[in-house]
């Protein structure tokens, strides 16, 4: 399990934060995770991912829970249960069906049995969308989470009452974030995730002026954050190939947009006028500041998304 920060900014503007973050987690807590609504996120699909590549990780490298917690009524369980398990029905290889066993080599044993299926399932020539689903309460999870509030998932998750495994993320999310280096971003500069310097370089020689180069490298940018859906982007791959996998997404009959979640330009503010009639035919003016395109903002605090610039990025009703 890990937290890698892959992009953090700052607002010139107002002094607002956007974390761009991949996180490794259990499967088994994605669901949790998506309960938080200010988060804009990607993950590892199951209808994505090859069943032979899930399979060589849930033998080779498979979730098994650090946390053993015994049954007592409501949603906390009682930490540092321990009771052996006397396994039921058929024991499988190298476990006597007669001799309780610790829950860890018990879990590994519903593993083996879920593995089994899954490859027999792949063998009957079934689509990874069934059979990946066999086997995804022993596998892991890439998600990439971009957000400027998140102080509620640390309030409600790094807390007791929380799931342990997902309390463990949550703090070493808040560390990560902590140790982050942050950009300074004027309006018009943008955020974006897994876009290098090299990259920018190659934008300002290839394009005539600043926007054609920026507008390129949020396609790229969206094009490899949604290979986490996958696997996560691993420096390698064209921009031919990126820009190829960014129209997939947003040039089809129904767009495919959650990638451009990611990438953001700091709002500007403008001085604003709320007026207000009141009884007796007068006015009550009040005056103050204000983001001039708020409806802009997505899930986001002070940050024009890039998902929001794209024509008919929702439908409505």
């Amino acid at each position: 399990m890990f937290a890698k920060v892959v992009a953090a900014s700052r607002s010139l503007t107002d002094g607002a934060t956007l974390y761009t973050v991949h996180l490794r987690a259990p499967r088994i807590v994605w669901g949790e995770i998506l309960t938080h609504r200010v988060f804009s996120r990607n993950a590892r699909s199951s209808r994505a991912v090859p069943v032979k590549a899930m399979l060589n990780e849930v033998r080779n490298d498979p979730f098994v829970p650090w946390h053993w917690t015994g049954a007592k009524r409501g949603m906390q369980g009682v930490p540092g249960h321990d009771k052996p398990i006397l396994l039921k029905g058929s024991a499988g290889q190298f476990i006597d069906a007669d001799l309780p066993v610790d829950p860890a080599s018990a879990w590994l044993h519903g593993r083996d049995m879920a593995a089994d299926l899954a490859e027999s399932f792949l063998d009957s020539d079934y689509h990874k969308q069934v059979v990946n689903r066999l086997i995804e309460p022993y596998s892991w999870i890439d998600g990439l989470i971009t957000a400027t509030d998140w102080n509620n998932f640390f309030h409600l998750r790094d807390h007791g009452d929380a799931e342990p495994h997902l309390q463990d993320l949550a703090r070493i999310t808040e560390v990560a974030l902590a140790r982050a280096r942050v950009s300074d971003l004027e309006p018009g500069d943008w955020h974006l995730p897994f876009i290098t310097k090299e990259d920018w370089i190659y934008a300002v020689d290839f394009y005539p002026n600043f926007d054609q180069g920026a507008d390129f490298l949020r396609r790229v940018s969206a094009a490899r954050c949604a290979r986490i859906s996958y696997t996560p982007f691993d420096g390698q791959a064209s921009y031919e190939r990126e820009i190829e996998r960014y129209n997939l997404l947003i040039q089809s009959e129904r767009l495919h947009a959650s990638p451009t979640e990611h990438q953001a330009t700091p709002d500007r503010m403008a001085q604003s006028v709320t007026v207000v009639s009141g009884d007796g035919g007068y006015e009550e003016r009040t005056e103050g500041m204000a983001y001039e395109n708020a409806g802009l903002h997505g899930n986001l605090k002070g940050f024009i998304q890039a998902r929001k610039l794209l024509p008919g990025e929702f439908v409505h009703g």
